[in-house]
Formats: structure tokens, C-alpha cells, sequence
């Protein structure tokens, strides 16, 4: 075989080793309605949301990671199906938003960066070119025109229907009683797993809260001392004042339990081990458990139930449209 051959044997290759990549990329995987998603599209989507999973520490190469990428494929999928339908479905219903409109949200997002350059750099840094921010636009407005169009008709929420839902949700308009404590903390523990600011024996730490215990018998302020001498910066400046209900168990359970032993105006003649050190805690106030009268949240009651309907109907408008649809996949 000769050289010229040889050549032009490898020109034709390449030429067809790239229509062929071109063909898969350009190649539809569904047809809705007519209308193609193709594998770049969807590759595309793909690779955008396992960055933000990449991004959290997850990997692909697991038999577990393996499984999520085939989940990730099949949401994308969906959703540049249901993209689609709303798009379309907007303009049947006349609500499909107009390049103007677009053009509009362009220049009030551009408006909001410095400059034109900060612009472009934050386009690279979401991985969009400007077309596909256009098109999210054109989605995302006309998705909430569809909304509010094919539930403009659903009734009003009457106040006897918000009275059920308060009488039979009274959980979620209480407000479960609340400590308000000042507490001095010195850390405790050598473990480096701990990753504390300060590393001191158990020892040491349980000596330095006696002895603010023993200035505290003298006479001494709460809140000066803690000012001068708590390691917590959170609440140091502020006198080591902070409140929590003891309910909600987001306190360690031997600070609160040691927290709601006291009476208001007493402190702990012992030091409180938690898992950060040792505390020496002061009750300054009880505010008890309170009930949110009906009248003042039933607005809210009306907009939270007013949304779930009007939710449950879109969500059933679009499965309908769906259903309907000529959906044709070849992945």
C-alpha cells in the first residue's frame, strides 16, 4: 500500500468517525410530540447534576454510585420531557412567554453584575451559554403563567375550612416552652476528633468551672464572668445569653435537663459535662409553651391550603397532558 493510499484511507476514517459522533450526540432520545430531545441534550443535563452530587463528595464508580447515575439519567430525562410539554402547553393555552419578556429578564439579570464581564463569568462558572439561560427563563416564567392560569379557577379557602385545619393541626401554630440561660463553658478533651479550639485534660476543664462556681458564690456577676472567661464566642460578648426549648432536643441533653432542673435566678453549684466541656449554667427566664389565637395565623391557613390545591391540580393537569402526549424513546 502506498503512502497517497494509506492517506487517503485515513482521512475517510476520520471523517467517519466523526459523523458517527456526531450522529450519537445529535441523535434523538425521545420525540415528544413531535418535537426531539437529543443524546447531547440529555448528556448535557446529565453531567450537570452529577457535578453537584461530584461536588458533595459523592462518586460514580460504586456499585451504589452506578445506581444513582442511572436514577440521575432517568429524572433528566423527565424533566427535559416535562419541559417540553410546558412549552408547549403554554402556547396552546396562549400564556407561552414572548421573546420581549425574555429579553427583559436577560437585561434585569445582567443589571444586577457590576459589569458586563462579571456577567460572562458567571454564565462560565454555572457551566450555561446565554441561549441556554434564555431558555430557562422561557421555561421557568411560562411554567408559572401555565400555573396560574389553569388554577385561576379553583375557590377560595372559607374560613370554616381554615378553622378545620387549625383545630386538627394544633401542633403547628405552638410554641413549645423556651429557657432563656446564660452559661460559661470551658472546653474539654484532648481527642483530636473532636476538633476543638482548645485542647485541655478533663480534669483541667472540670477545675476551671469550679472555680467560676466558687466566684459566683462570692457574689460575683454571671454575665461579667462570662464575658471575661467563656470560651463559647457565640455567646460570651452577650453575657452567655442564649434560650432553646428543651422540646426540640437541639441542646445536648444533660446541658438541658441540667438547665430545666433549676429554678429562674439559680445556677448549677456543679459543673455540666456535655460533649464539648464543662458549662455552668444560669436560668434567667421561663417563657411557657403559647398557642397562636386562629385569627392571627388564619391568612396563613388560607395561602398554605390555597398553594396545596392549587399544587395537587397542576400536578394533575401536567400528568394528564402527559398521558396524552406521543412520547417516543430510543435510549
Amino acid at each position: 500500500m502506498n503512502l497517497k493510499y494509506a492517506g487517503l484511507l485515513l482521512c475517510l476514517f476520520v471523517i467517519i468517525f466523526a459523523a458517527a459522533c456526531a450522529d450519537s450526540s445529535s441523535k434523538a432520545a425521545v420525540v415528544v410530540n413531535g418535537e426531539e430531545i437529543t443524546m447531547q441534550d440529555l448528556n448535557k443535563r446529565v453531567e450537570q447534576i452529577k457535578k453537584n452530587f461530584e461536588a458533595q463528595g459523592i462518586e460514580f464508580k460504586s456499585e451504589e454510585g452506578k445506581q444513582l447515575e442511572q436514577e440521575i439519567v432517568e429524572n433528566a430525562l423527565d424533566g427535559l420531557i416535562e419541559e417540553i410539554l410546558v412549552i408547549q402547553q403554554a402556547e396552546k393555552e396562549g400564556v407561552l412567554l414572548s421573546e420581549e419578556e425574555v429579553d427583559k429578564k436577560i437585561e434585569e439579570i445582567k443589571a444586577s453584575f457590576s459589569s458586563e464581564e462579571e456577567y460572562e463569568k458567571e454564565l462560565q462558572n454555572m457551566n450555561i451559554t446565554e441561549g441556554e439561560l434564555r431558555r430557562m427563563i422561557l421555561i421557568g416564567l411560562s411554567r408559572e403563567k401555565l400555573f396560574q392560569k389553569i388554577t385561576s379557577g379553583i375557590e377560595e379557602i372559607s374560613d370554616e375550612e381554615a378553622l378545620e385545619y387549625y383545630q386538627n393541626n394544633q401542633e403547628q401554630f405552638t410554641t413549645p416552652k423556651t429557657l432563656v440561660v446564660r452559661h460559661i463553658l470551658f472546653f474539654a478533651g484532648e481527642d483530636d476528633n473532636m476538633n476543638l479550639p482548645v485542647k485541655r485534660s478533663d480534669e483541667e476543664a472540670l477545675a476551671l468551672a469550679e472555680q467560676i462556681i466558687e466566684q459566683l458564690d462570692q457574689g460575683m456577676d454571671f454575665a461579667d464572668l462570662a464575658k471575661e472567661k467563656s470560651e463559647d464566642i457565640g455567646t460570651k460578648a452577650d453575657g452567655g445569653m442564649f434560650q432553646f426549648s428543651p422540646e426540640q432536643g437541639m441542646v445536648d441533653p444533660e446541658f438541658a435537663a441540667a438547665a430545666e432542673a433549676l429554678n429562674i435566678g439559680e445556677y448549677t453549684k456543679l459543673p455540666v459535662r456535655s460533649q464539648f466541656g464543662y458549662h455552668v449554667i444560669k436560668l434567667e427566664e421561663i417563657i411557657p409553651a403559647s398557642q397562636a389565637p386562629f385569627e392571627e395565623v388564619k391568612l396563613l391557613i388560607k395561602d398554605q391550603l390555597m398553594h396545596e390545591i392549587k399544587a395537587k391540580h397542576y400536578v394533575e393537569y401536567m400528568d394528564d397532558v402527559k398521558k396524552q402526549a406521543s412520547i417516543i424513546k430510543d435510549i
